[in-house]
């Protein structure tokens, strides 16, 4: 039997990309598949943040105007009634520390370190209360403070503001910071949050401002004017209806044809200022001082200045108080040209 020749064996073929390469290429685009994505949800969610930030910021503007339109309204309305518009006692302060730690005493280093004003030039916002009203007073040698508008809290926050993160001090550069310390439990995730929760003293305003580190401040332009002016030359305060009784029946004197005269008679007072300001007697003028009349003015120029004695027991402590003197102390409303200087 003749032999037949065996065909050769056909070579087995290669792929043409190693398999492992293969794999590597395939996780590779898996990887980048799945950064991208990740990337897309990233953009996604910073845009959703700044429309959420800027229609905030948009709600609280009209919020701010409509106050103001409201105060305007009001005070016309006041104005057309004939009578006065009194705003509400102010809730919120800005305190600064002025003076070193130089023979201070324990009670107002204290006092100083409660607010965080551990350095000259440090600031702080503190909400008005009876406690902190009283804290105030024992250190207002050390201290300004007043109360700052809108655009000082804001120009605070954006020129100065650094925040407490893990207790470093870290610069306001995004929203996000904000966002991830504040916003599940208080709903502030962006700095006009954190203005409107300061300016309006909201529910969150302990965790806004200790979330802020204490602002640190320029000396003014122009330096501090007399610093060092801080004794009293009055004292003063808010009466109450028994008191201005008593002022009135037992120091009352009428001031007529620039003569001190007694109150004798309520004809005196029916002479002056019946017709015009419809006040005839004592009683009259004391109704018109308690609840600060349209008549206010005419009623008090009417009476000639008590003459009171000196306090039994004298006066106490009198040396020991401050008062504003300058850029010193309690400062209401010019605390906002003091920071002007200082930003």
């Amino acid at each position: 039997m003749p032999a037949v020749a065996k065909k050769p064996a056909e070579g087995k073929k290669l792929p043409a990309v190693p398999e492992s390469k293969l794999k590597v290429a395939k996780t590779m685009s898996s990887v980048k598949d799945r950064a991208l994505k990740l990337k897309l949800i990233k953009k996604s969610k910073a845009l959703w943040r700044k429309r959420e930030n800027f229609r905030r910021a948009e709600k609280y503007a009209q919020e701010y105007k409509k106050k103001e339109r409201d105060i305007i309204e009001l005070k016309r309305q006041a104005k057309k009634d004939g009578t006065y518009y009194i705003p509400a006692e102010p809730t919120l302060a800005f305190v600064i520390r002025i003076r070193g730690i130089n023979k201070v005493a324990p009670k107002v280093r204290k006092v100083l370190q409660l607010f965080r004003l551990r350095q000259i030039n440090n600031g702080v916002f503190v909400k008005l209360n009876k406690a902190t009203i009283n804290m105030l007073r024992i250190c207002e040698p050390y201290i300004a403070w007043g109360y700052p508008n809108l655009k000082s809290i804001r120009d605070l926050i954006y020129k100065r503001g650094f925040l407490k993160i893990k207790g470093q001090r870290i610069p306001i550069t995004d929203n996000l910071l904000i966002q991830r310390k504040l916003k599940v439990k208080r709903n502030i995730q962006c700095v006009e949050d954190l203005v409107h929760e300061i300016y309006t003293v909201g529910p969150h305003f302990k965790y806004a401002t200790n979330f802020l580190w204490p602002f640190k401040l320029n000396t003014p332009n122009g330096g501090w004017r007399k610093k060092n002016n801080h004794y009293p030359y009055i004292a003063w305060g808010y009466p109450n209806l028994k008191s201005i009784r008593d002022l009135i029946y037992k120091r009352g004197f009428l001031k007529i044809k620039g003569q001190r005269i007694p109150i004798t008679d309520n004809l005196l007072i029916q002479r002056k200022l019946k017709v015009k300001r419809n006040i005839q007697c004592v009683e009259d003028l004391v109704h018109e001082i308690y609840t600060v009349g349209p008549h206010f003015k005419y009623a008090t120029n009417f009476l000639w200045p008590f003459k009171l004695n000196t306090p039994n027991g004298g006066w106490r402590k009198k040396n020991n108080h401050y008062v504003e003197g300058g850029d010193f102390g309690n400062r209401e409303d010019k605390i906002n040209a003091l920071l002007k200087r200082m930003i």
